[in-house]
């Protein structure tokens, strides 16, 4: 009986380890996804509105960059909104933005 009731609580930690896996993967997929989604807004907003004379990637120097080195600096500016309470040196030049 006791060797059952000790098989049974190791299932039942097992499914709840299994559960908090899950979990924080689901966490970690929906936050990726989020940021990479306010990342391409972010780039959106700067690109579509052409007559505008300031923008972040105009005024960051980013006029010649690549598409990858802009979408990595909208990351960073969309990340460290999220997480932290100052923009740091990557900020809105605009209204829209």
């Amino acid at each position: 009986m006791k060797v059952m009731k000790k098989r049974t609580e190791e299932s039942v930690q097992a499914g709840k380890n299994q559960h908090s896996i899950e979990r924080f993967a689901f966490f970690l997929t929906m936050s990726f996804l989020i940021i990479h989604v306010m990342t391409c807004l972010w780039v959106l907003i700067a690109k579509v509105n052409p007559n505008v004379s300031q923008d972040w990637i105009r005024e960051g120097g980013f006029q010649g960059s690549s598409s990858q080195r802009i979408y990595i600096a909208a990351c960073y500016y969309v990340t460290s909104t999220c997480t932290t309470v100052g923009y740091g040196d990557i900020h809105a030049f605009n209204t829209t933005e």
